[in-house]
């Protein structure tokens, strides 16, 4: 058997490194069970449609979580809401410097990126994506000049 290249063994021992430290308990499996629109609408406290401005992920306090916060400035309010312009929503995973913590299902936003977004939570808590993917549609020009909104839940 031929010997294993020092950056491939440097790159596994890593992988299985990070893996035994960030999983302090057992993995959580996570079941989404399909919404109609007036479902979503029904179970939702909080809809929006806004423009991403910001995101960082960072640990919980107990250092056994990566959360990810994503700022939307918001554009209106289509359920719940106040007049603030400005609304944070909270992700499971992230990356902390070399630490990556996945959520299959999860949303991911891009900086610029136009939604329209269905959230749980709110109040005194930071709300979260509702349904995970299946509560976020992203806001595009269909290319004809028509605005159309449409939802990726690969």
């Amino acid at each position: 058997m031929g010997r294993i290249p020092t950056r491939l063994l440097w790159t596994l021992v890593s992988a299985l490194a990070i893996n035994f430290l960030t999983l302090q308990r057992p993995a959580e499996a996570a079941t989404v069970v399909a919404m109609s629109l007036e479902q979503m609408t029904d179970r939702a406290d909080l809809i929006f449609t806004g423009r991403v401005v910001g995101k960082r992920a960072d640990w919980n306090a107990e250092r056994t979580r990566i959360y990810t916060l994503v700022s939307f400035e918001v554009d209106r309010y289509l359920k719940g809401g106040n007049e603030a312009r400005l609304v944070t929503v909270r992700l499971l995973g992230g990356q902390v410097g070399p630490y990556l913590s996945i959520m299959p299902g999860t949303p991911q936003f891009g900086i610029g990126e136009e939604v329209l977004l269905f959230c749980a939570g709110g109040g005194a808590r930071i709300p979260s994506v509702l349904g995970l993917s299946l509560g976020k549609f992203t806001i595009v020009d269909d290319g004809s000049g028509e605005r159309i909104v449409k939802r990726d839940i690969s």
